[in-house]
């Protein structure tokens, strides 16, 4: 009944770690703020008071967690070492594109390398966000481009 009760009162408490939901040794934050309730409880605390404490408590965490999931994310962002969804959906795209012109992984990146050289780029540096959103257009057209003749790796007879 406290579950229920804690969790109609907070949404975000009832979904909170039920990714886990069916992996019972793993401790949610629910089972947590029912502990506190009840600890709240036997020192004398109120039934409202208790829950109430229980769901500030939860939601304190909370925005610290979120909190700290900002910050991570600004500092990667600054830094350049990340890529958005966007950026990661177009270089599976590039690598689905790759596959079906049977291009190896080394052949892909000599293609990418003498377009950069053809067009007096920089050097590439793998693993960046600007990498990415610069090169993964550069890969399929050069893949494109070359035909199979370079991209298909050769065949055993």
């Amino acid at each position: 009944a406290v579950r229920e009760e804690l969790g109609k009162r907070s949404r975000a408490l009832a979904s909170e770690g039920m990714r886990y939901y069916n992996i019972f040794w793993v401790q949610k934050p629910l089972d947590e703020m029912e502990r506190k309730y009840y600890q709240l409880k036997e020192s004398g605390i109120g039934h409202d008071d208790a829950i109430r404490a229980a769901l500030e408590m939860f939601h304190t965490r909370l925005s610290g967690k979120k909190r700290v999931a900002a910050i991570q994310a600004e500092e990667a962002k600054l830094s350049g070492n990340f890529i958005t969804m966007r950026e990661a959906s177009s270089v599976l795209s590039a690598l689905v594109h790759l596959e079906k012109k049977r291009a190896t992984p080394h052949h892909a990146v000599e293609l990418v390398e003498r377009k950069a050289a053809l067009a007096s780029e920089a050097p590439l540096k793998i693993g960046t966000a600007r990498w990415v959103q610069n090169r993964t257009v550069t890969l399929a057209a050069a893949v494109d481009a070359d035909g199979d003749s370079e991209a298909t790796p050769p065949t055993a007879v």
